[in-house]
């Protein structure tokens, strides 16, 4: 079968979609003039309509695109929708393509013809592609994203507004709702919304007595404003909240249920994950082990050849854990890639649980806070041991900080200092602590990601031996 492949560069008014089969690309050797490949492609333009639409269908059978955004978004739908194969490419690679073909102007045409070139190359590597998800999960991730705009415009109208409730009235400055599905009933009252008869009641008597400008002037317009907008955005979030938690009752996703409950996951750290390790099966292989791939070029010092845990650092990556070595002459470290979201959400799950409120009676807290606390004993020794250190050669110093992954944290610092002229010693002892508290805490999730890889992969197996459970 000669497949058409649908190469389409969206736009807000217009997109450009480029067709190519497998016979035109195999036509061009690698060094044919790139602008003749170019001149070769059949560019059609597509309107947001249901013409555009209409003929975006008849064009062929596989469709590549850049994800940005509502406007992709639309196109995604419908292709779905109609049963075709969607694959989506990551926006950096059009750039370097435009760039090896040296095209050094950019428009519409050639970054759809870049995409349909770089399509045809990677066709057979489904790694090439951003990971696209079942429609469900695609649904419930812009559901996640609705919900992160919602909490970015619920921290800024949360905080000017208990900033005016210092003035206006200082007794309600502090209230709290308990629950994320419920709103906090201080705006509702502010607002003039429709809350409980008793919450009404509490807030008038509370009022009247209030020492705050409000007791006899009323409400300010602008706090009102945005007492109003709190109240219509937690609406939002705890609707959400509903919609997640039928999603997690569907059978499908049972499975992985008893592991979350151990993990005390809430309900949007929940949907986050399984948006991000679905479908489960992608780190293992057909006899259920985890993924690995033996390196026949390198082996390691006992003569074997070195094993890959290609299962372990994909699901790291998509919980926003992927440790990536990088160098640069003389110069060493990593640095952590993947999911920015997933990566945030469990760093406030382990902070929340382990470092602030302590809950050791859980048996997954219980070992993350003795390791937290390990961390943190090695990590006042070692700044114990720095503020004695005796600098004559940096070297010296630098070497020190290598021996411990703690003292490893430290070394940006050391070089921030050389290149500010400033004392390297003095800039751990202002920075250090803070900077190595930061650390301990991120080891947290780094442990819990491990431990909760772990607990699926059991989970998963006793899934597929008795589907029943």
């Amino acid at each position: 079968m000669n497949t058409t492949l649908v190469a389409i560069d969206i736009g807000n008014d217009v997109s450009i979609a480029v067709t190519m089969t497998r016979e035109e690309f195999e036509r061009f050797p690698p060094n044919t003039n790139a602008e003749d490949f170019y001149n070769s492609c059949k560019i059609h333009k597509i309107t947001p309509d249901i013409e555009g639409l209409t003929k975006l269908l008849e064009l062929g059978d596989l469709y590549i695109f850049e994800p940005t955004g509502n406007y992709s978004q639309l196109w995604h739908n419908n292709l779905l929708k109609a049963g075709k194969e969607v694959r989506l490419l990551s926006h950096d690679q059009a750039p370097v393509i435009r760039k090896t073909c040296r095209w050094n102007y950019k428009d519409d045409e050639h970054d759809a013809v870049a995409i349909a070139y770089y399509g045809w190359m990677n066709l057979n590597n489904p790694r090439a592609f951003n990971r696209t998800r079942k429609p469900d999960l695609h649904a419930a991730y812009l559901k996640i994203l609705e919900k992160e705009r919602i909490n970015k415009e619920l921290r800024v109208s949360k905080n000017r507004g208990r900033n005016l409730l210092h003035t206006e009235f200082p007794e309600g400055k502090d209230s709290k709702s308990g629950r994320s599905d419920k709103n906090a009933t201080i705006w509702g009252f502010i607002a003039g919304e429709d809350i409980p008869k008793r919450s009404k009641t509490l807030w008038k008597n509370r009022l009247a007595k209030s020492i705050g400008t409000a007791c006899e002037r009323g409400f300010s317009e602008e706090l009102k404003r945005h007492a109003a907008k709190i109240w219509q955005l937690e609406t939002e979030r705890g609707k959400l909240k509903h919609e997640f938690e039928i999603l997690l009752t569907r059978p499908e996703y049972q499975w992985c249920k008893p592991v979350f409950d151990k993990f005390e996951f809430g309900t949007f750290d929940r949907v986050i994950a399984l948006c991000q390790f679905d479908p489960f099966g992608q780190f293992l292989t057909e006899d259920l082990k985890e993924l690995r791939l033996e390196k026949k070029r390198r082996k390691g010092k006992a003569g074997k050849y070195i094993t890959k845990r290609v299962g372990y650092n994909r699901f790291h990556s998509l919980l926003g854990k992927a440790v990536k070595p990088w160098s640069s002459g003389d110069k060493e470290g990593h640095i952590v890639t993947g999911s920015s979201i997933a990566r945030s959400h469990l760093h406030l799950w382990a902070n929340r649980n382990v470092v602030m409120l302590n809950r050791t009676k859980n048996p997954i807290f219980q070992e993350l806070r003795k390791k937290y606390e390990e961390d943190i004993s090695n990590s006042n020794a070692l700044l114990e041991k720095l503020l004695k250190f005796s600098l004559t050669d940096l070297n010296d110093l630098k070497n020190l900080l290598k021996q411990t992954p703690a003292g490893e944290t430290l070394l940006d610092l050391i070089e921030d200092a050389v290149k500010a002229k400033k004392d390297p010693l003095g800039s751990i002892k202002s920075r250090g602590k803070q900077r190595l508290g930061n650390w301990a805490r991120a080891r947290i999730s780094d442990r819990a990601v491990k431990m909760l890889f772990k607990e699926l992969i059991g989970a998963y197996r006793r899934a597929l031996a008795d589907p029943n459970t």
